[in-house]
């Protein structure tokens, strides 16, 4: 082990699926949902593939100091990449209740 640190519970990673989640979530939304010029979707599936190498980058160096097994990556790749597909299939109808809630939010702050 590279780093001494507490022994906790770490599978699967959170690091690699949050990291994973988001690439593939800017991916989904270049390829997907954007209706606009075809620069701004290679644009941010660039961006995705850039989020996503480096959170394989991240995911192989908390392996290599003793953080994390690679099954714990695995697990959190998957948990991520997941999580991604099931929102892409959600009905648009679910989230309208949480974009008023945050519209009101955002207005009651700003």
């Amino acid at each position: 082990m590279l780093l001494p640190h507490l022994p906790s519970m770490s599978f699967p990673s959170d690091h690699a699926a949050v990291s994973m989640a988001f690439a593939y979530a800017v991916m989904y939304f270049a390829c997907v949902v954007i209706i606009a010029p075809q620069r701004h979707m290679k644009k941010l599936f660039a961006w995705g593939l850039f989020v996503r190498i480096g959170g394989m980058v991240m995911s192989i160096a908390r392996i290599a100091v003793g953080v994390h097994r690679p099954t714990d990556i695995f697990a959190g790749w998957l948990v991520g990449i997941g999580a991604v597909a099931l929102v892409s299939y959600m009905p648009s109808s679910w989230f309208t209740p949480l974009i008023h809630f945050q519209e009101y939010m955002w207005a009651a702050i700003t």
